[in-house]
């Protein structure tokens, strides 16, 4: 049933990433707004969540019980680091989250744990198409998901997903990140070991509309 539901949503790959794409312009558009923001901001944990499902459903990877692993343990374990983070301030730094994202688990929104997944499998997608040596993918990987903490932090705070204390984003949390990401970047190169696919690299489109959004806020902040 799913393998039919997939190959029926295959032949409309390209027509779901232009109609994402256009989502994603509308919510800056309706970000930057002053009177719709705190609509979109209610939107935010439900908007992650379908985007980062389908993203996975599109990647066709579910099929893959290798994959159906790695993306199990990924899940959890940088929710656990989040959790840690949180309560302790020895991961990321010491920051709290606010209420946009959604619902929590030991005060970290679930939907943390999503993103991470979807994040850290759209740029492997990209490094993939670009590279052979797994080196190479998995350090590509991690600095791509270092430079979208760095393009995101600043918004992120602004749109109340999370706060730091003394409103300062610590090094501590860009080295996590880039960490968390190398790791996790190499377990899937030796451990899932897919290559790029054509048509099924959905999550990499995703990752970079959310980047392209997290930019165009930060520049649109910036200038009004």
């Amino acid at each position: 049933m799913i393998q039919v539901l997939f190959s029926k949503a295959q032949k409309y790959n390209n027509f779901l990433i232009i109609n994402v794409a256009f989502f994603y312009v509308v919510g800056i558009i309706l970000h930057i707004i002053p009177w719709t923001l705190e609509t979109m901001k209610w939107l935010t944990p439900f908007v992650l969540f379908f985007f980062g499902f389908l993203s996975l459903f599109m990647s066709g990877l579910w099929s893959k019980p290798r994959f159906l692993i790695w993306l199990a343990l990924c899940f959890v374990m940088t929710l656990v680091l989040e959790i840690v983070g949180v309560a302790t301030s020895m991961v990321f730094g010491s920051y709290y989250y606010g209420e946009v994202l959604g619902y929590k688990f030991f005060e970290v929104p679930l939907v943390i744990g999503l993103n991470w997944v979807v994040v850290i499998l759209g740029f492997l997608q990209f490094s993939i198409f670009l590279f052979k040596n797994p080196v190479l993918r998995a350090l590509t990987a991690a600095i791509l998901s270092l430079g979208f903490d760095f393009i995101m932090e600043p918004v992120a705070v602004n749109l109340g997903y999370w706060t730091w204390d003394n409103g300062i984003i610590p090094l501590q949390n860009y080295l996590a990140w880039f960490m968390i990401a190398l790791v996790f970047s190499f377990f899937y190169l030796a451990f899932v070991r897919t290559e790029h696919e054509s048509g099924k690299n959905f999550p990499c489109y995703y990752v970079a509309f959310q980047c392209v959004f997290f930019i165009a806020l930060r520049i649109g902040y910036l200038v009004l």
